[in-house]
């Protein structure tokens, strides 16, 4: 009988192993909903690249002021 311990590192494990494999089976699917949905590729890559240019646009921020 595992003690209580052990258990509770093999229920983390089990559920990271979990989430490991669901965002590996939702990344699937979603590249392939994007490759057959144009427009779900452009406002896809409209988001990514408005996302990446704000990040760039706060790292060059915060080395200004610092």
């Amino acid at each position: 009988m595992p003690s209580g311990n052990s258990r509770y590192l093999i229920f983390v494990a089990v559920m990271i192993s979990l989430l490991i494999v669901a965002t590996a089976i939702a990344t699937y699917y979603f590249i392939s909903f994007i490759s057959t949905n144009s427009k779900a590729f452009f406002i896809t890559a409209s988001v990514l690249g408005i996302l990446g240019a704000y990040s760039i646009y706060k790292r060059l921020r915060r080395r200004q002021h610092n």
